[in-house]
């Protein structure tokens, strides 16, 4: 391993203050007082699968800032330094990342100083009337794929929406599925090269009943809908707020989350080929479990159970598939006065005679100052190669009408 650091103490990239270069094993460099306190932008290169942590104090155990390695020169200016590393910045560390564990690599993740990024919406792209017209009617999940592209759910008057962006974080394409009055597509998680999101009618609430919504996003510029894969949960209460989707040894797993995750619904697919027309997924739930009849796993690190807009599952990367080691992710608000947004990891057994949910750990997140709020839309995406996670969140709406503000935590 190979790569290099250059620091600044002006914001352009101007009046070099030190040149570090990294090789072999991790380590830790207090910086001089000629560097100390002084840091406005810097230059790094680093390759794939290590991060680069800026820190607060002369120690490893101080606070940090990271930024992954991309094996390309990368520059950074206090657009991206939180206060306590702009003119405060005493070292820096450099570390492999490689996770043991689901749990190890959630824990890792700095709750703050995130990284501001922006979806900004071509002129050509139309979105459906509404969209934006007030607090009830909102952008609803995040997902980043694999190949780094974006998507977005969201909720209309009329209708709900998919939007897709490039590499860039451009918007490329809108999808409006027509199902019944349906206006609330909520939260999802894409997989793979797949995509699953709830379908329902906002104004019937908890009452409702949904649709779950199968995509092939292969190509993100022009998303197939797998119809043959739609669950319908018709059932008055069986609202759809919040899909998680992972693949076993020889089955695709759905996880459903009603109104506010009161209740979660498992289903599972027939077949590891969601492509294939004769697959389906089950019709009802082959599990169910709330925290109300069947409380949290022994060994949960608290009782408190939260009203979770988005929910991903994941397994750990490289391990067998198995039921009784499963994992997810619950994002959630608390509002008003707090609006504070919380994470919050559980365990999945799913080989027991009801599902066992184990809380393992939890993590308040703290936004880079706008609207970027986890109630809207969130997720944690699981980086299989570094076995590390990225956390996301967005804003309410397409800010300006031009472009959306979105904070990545790592």
């Amino acid at each position: 391993m190979s790569g290099h650091l250059i620091s600044y103490k002006d914001d352009s990239w101007r009046g070099e203050m030190g040149r570090h270069t990294f090789s072999g094993a991790a380590g830790f460099t207090a910086w001089p007082d000629s560097q100390n306190d002084r840091l406005s932008s810097f230059r790094y290169k680093l390759p794939v699968g290590w991060d680069l942590r800026i820190h607060e104090h002369r120690s490893s155990s101080s606070r940090f800032k990271a930024w992954r390695g991309a094996n390309a020169d990368v520059a950074v200016n206090k657009d991206d330094l939180p206060g306590y590393i702009h003119d405060q910045a005493s070292g820096h560390s450099w570390v492999k990342l490689n996770y043991s564990s689901i749990q190890q690599a959630f824990d890792a993740v700095q709750p703050q100083g995130p990284t501001r990024l922006l979806i900004t919406k071509p002129s050509r792209i139309v979105m459906p009337a509404g969209y934006k017209g007030d607090m009830t009617w909102h952008q609803q999940g995040i997902q980043k794929t694999s190949r780094g592209e974006f998507v977005v759910s969201g909720s209309a008057p009329g209708i709900g929406y998919l939007y897709f962006t490039d590499y860039e974080r451009s918007i490329v394409n809108v999808l409006t599925p027509a199902h019944g009055n349906f206006n609330h597509l909520g939260g999802f998680q894409v997989a793979g090269n797949f995509l699953a999101v709830g379908y329902e009618r906002y104004e019937n609430k908890e009452q409702g009943d949904s649709k779950i919504l199968f995509y092939d996003i292969a190509n993100i510029a022009a998303p197939v809908a797998l119809e043959h894969l739609t669950i319908t949960r018709s059932r008055a209460g069986d609202t759809a707020g919040a899909v998680g989707l992972i693949a076993l040894s020889d089955c695709w797993l759905a996880l459903v989350a009603n109104w506010n995750a009161a209740r979660l619904d498992f289903y599972t697919s027939t077949s590891l080929d969601l492509r294939n027309n004769a697959t389906r997924f089950s019709a009802a739930p082959i599990w169910s479990w709330s925290k109300a009849t069947h409380g949290l796993g022994a060994g949960s690190i608290d009782n408190t159970w939260g009203a979770y807009q988005n929910i991903n599952l994941f397994r750990q990367a490289g391990s067998t598939s198995r039921m009784d080691d499963l994992w997810f992710v619950g994002m959630h608000t608390d509002r008003f006065p707090s609006m504070e947004d919380w994470a919050d990891l559980y365990h999945l057994n799913l080989s027991a005679s009801s599902p066992v949910v184990t809380k393992k750990s939890k993590k308040h997140y703290y936004n880079s100052g706008g609207g970027q709020r986890f109630v809207y839309a969130s997720s944690f995406y699981y980086d299989t190669t570094v076995k590390a996670f990225e956390v996301y969140s967005a804003e309410a709406h397409i800010s300006d009408g031009v472009k959306s503000r979105v904070d990545r935590w790592i």
